[in-house]
């Protein structure tokens, strides 16, 4: 007997699929940074598994060109932070 395929997921077997927290899930959701659409049936949001496959595989890129790796800029020396000056550190009060 053929194993039947879910066409909706849940948040949680949505982020399941792509190693994150559920809740993770939900705050992009939440703030309009979900990259795939979801759909709301009743109570409950759910995922179309087309649309999570299609955001994966453009996760790959196959589509996008391939860039270069930019060389990591020369480290810089650290600044100081401002503040109260250290007793008997050179550059402070004495």
């Amino acid at each position: 007997m053929p194993t039947i395929q879910p066409l909706l997921l849940s948040i949680e077997d949505a982020a399941r699929a792509l190693s994150l927290a559920p809740q993770t899930l939900r705050n992009l959701m939440a703030r309009g940074q979900c990259p795939f659409p979801t759909v709301k049936i009743g109570a409950r949001r759910l995922v179309p598994a087309a649309a999570l496959q299609q955001f994966v595989d453009s996760l790959s890129g196959a589509s996008a060109p391939a860039q270069a790796p930019q060389p990591d800029p020369a480290p810089t020396a650290p600044t100081r932070r401002p503040g109260r000056p250290r007793l008997g550190v050179k550059g402070g009060a004495a």
